[in-house]
Order: C-alpha cells, then structure tokens, then sequence
C-alpha cells in the first residue's frame, strides 16, 4: 500500500460518494446529491489530501493534519469494495505511529452511523460520551471541537502521559 500525492478530484468524489452514501442515509435520510457535492468540495479544497494505493489501484483518498499540539485525521476515506480489508487499520496505525514520535495526541471525528467508528475504537481511540468532549487512552478528559452534534469525536493519546 502506499499513498500518492497528485490526488485526482473526480476519483476522490466518487470514492466520498459511494463510501459516504450508506452512513449519510443511515443517519439523516434522503441522499442529497448537491448538498453532499458541496461538503465533498468544501473538504477537499480546504485541505491537502493523498490518494490511497493498493498495488497501484488507487482505493481510497486521506487528509492528516499536523495542528497545534496534535495530530488530525481530517478524512480517512476507502471505496466501499476495499473497506475491511485492513487498509483503514494501516493508514490509523501510520497516524499513530508518526504522532507518537512527536508527543502528540491524535484526534478525528467520524459520524455517528459511520460503521468504521468501531475501527476507530479498536485502534487505541477511546469513544467519547458527548460530541464535545472525548476521553483519551490515560482517562484524562480531553477538550476538543466537534464539528456539529451529529458526530462522535476521538482523541488517542500515548498510555501514561
């Protein structure tokens, strides 16, 4: 596996489409085509993303953010016919790893129908019990931004500190 840096748009907006389209009906309704064309670009221009490649197939597209004093997963998105195939499990595994060499918490958000939070979960996050504030591995509180009330935010930090 490994990521490319030209990301493409238009592969990028199928992949958020198709990989999104489930949890988004699951937990709000109604797909809107146009409203979820909006988020899909607003995200993407916001932010540099990487391509994921698995032998040269590209699968998937990631956002990590080095912010002040931790690391965010902004996105972490694989075409529905690649998910549970540990590739999600990979790419967290590289986030924990880069951000334990710094010292520095990782956290992202994820909704609540997404059923990759249970990934999430397993890889050292600890689930938050409101929107608006997460427990790290240690059980200390920590403070962080939910985007909006309908997702779970995360934050992993290193046992001890």
């Amino acid at each position: 596996m490994r990521l490319e840096r030209r990301p493409t748009r238009n592969f990028a907006r199928r992949v958020h489409h198709e990989a999104y389209r489930d949890v988004v009906e699951r937990q709000f309704g109604a797909w809107d085509l146009a409203a979820q064309d909006a988020y899909f670009r607003a995200g993407w221009d916001a932010a540099p993303h990487e391509i994921i490649e698995l032998d040269g197939v590209p699968v998937g597209y990631v956002c990590v953010e080095d912010r002040p004093g931790l690391v965010h997963v902004r996105e972490l998105v694989v075409l529905p016919e690649f998910q549970n195939r540990g590739i999600g499990t990979a790419i967290l595994q590289q986030v924990l790893a880069y951000a334990a060499g710094r010292g520095l918490p990782v956290q992202l958000g994820t909704l609540h129908a997404n059923r990759a939070a249970a990934l999430y979960v397993e890889q050292v996050f600890a689930k938050s019990d409101a929107p608006r504030r997460t427990f790290c591995s240690s059980g200390r509180l920590l403070p962080v931004q939910a985007e909006c009330d309908s997702r779970v935010a995360l934050v992993w930090s290193m046992r001890g500190r």
